[in-house]
C-alpha cells in the first residue's frame, strides 16, 4: 500500500516462545510471554515493538470466547486469521526466503481495497472481528466485501454473546479511539448495528 508499517510479526512453526525468548537474548528489550496464545512481545529493543507467535489452529468452544489454541503449520495458521489480508506472510526460511505466503488471496484483496473475512462463521466465533473490519476498512479506505457484511449480519442476528467479556469491547473501542478519524468508524459501527 506504500505505507511504512506500523509493526513487525513474526510467526514460528514450532514454539515461537522459544524464538522470542533468544531474541530477546541477542537483541535486548522487554519480553512478556503470553503462553496459552504461544505468543511474545518485544519492547525496547532495535525493532520497538515486536510480536512473536507460534503458527496455530483456533477453536471457539462458545462463540464470542477466546480460542483453544494448539500448534499447526504456517499455511493453517494464515487461513484461520480475521481477514484476508492479515492471513499473508514473507517466508524467512533459508529454502524459501522472500517468498509471499497468501493462501487466500489477501494480495487481490489488497488491491481490490477491500476487508474480507475468511468464512461465514468469523463474526460468530468472534463478534470483535466486526469492530476490527470496520476499524481498518475506514484506516485504509477500504470496504467490505459483500459476503463478509452478509456474515456481520447474521453474527448481529445470532447475537447476544453473554461469553464476550467488556473488557474485549472496551479495548476494541480503545483501538477505535486511537484512529485517525475515529468519529467515522463509530457511525459506520451504528449504521451496521454493531452496538
Amino acid at each position: 500500500l506504500g505505507h511504512p508499517p506500523l509493526d513487525l510479526d513474526l510467526v514460528a512453526e514450532g514454539d515461537g516462545t522459544v524464538l522470542a525468548r533468544r531474541l530477546a537474548r541477542q537483541i535486548g528489550g522487554r519480553l512478556s510471554l503470553h503462553r496459552s496464545f504461544g505468543t511474545a512481545t518485544l519492547r525496547g529493543g532495535p525493532t520497538g515493538v515486536l510480536d512473536v507467535a507460534t503458527a496455530r489452529r483456533e477453536r471457539y468452544p462458545v462463540p464470542g470466547i477466546l480460542p483453544v489454541v494448539s500448534r499447526a503449520p504456517i499455511l493453517e495458521d494464515l487461513r484461520r486469521r480475521d481477514f484476508t489480508v492479515n492471513a499473508m506472510a514473507i517466508s524467512l526460511a533459508p529454502s524459501s526466503f522472500g517468498t509471499l505466503l497468501d493462501p487466500v488471496g489477501g494480495l487481490n484483496d489488497l488491491r481490490r481495497r477491500r476487508i474480507r473475512a475468511l468464512h461465514p462463521l468469523s463474526f460468530i466465533e468472534d463478534p470483535t472481528r466486526i469492530f476490527r473490519a470496520v476499524r481498518y476498512a475506514k484506516r485504509l479506505g477500504f470496504g467490505l466485501d459483500r459476503n463478509s457484511r452478509r456474515w456481520v449480519r447474521l453474527a448481529l442476528r445470532a447475537g447476544p454473546y453473554p461469553a464476550l467479556s467488556g473488557q474485549r469491547i472496551m479495548a476494541e473501542l480503545r483501538l477505535i479511539a486511537g484512529e485517525p478519524r475515529p468519529v467515522e468508524i463509530l457511525i459506520a459501527l451504528g449504521r451496521l448495528g454493531a452496538f
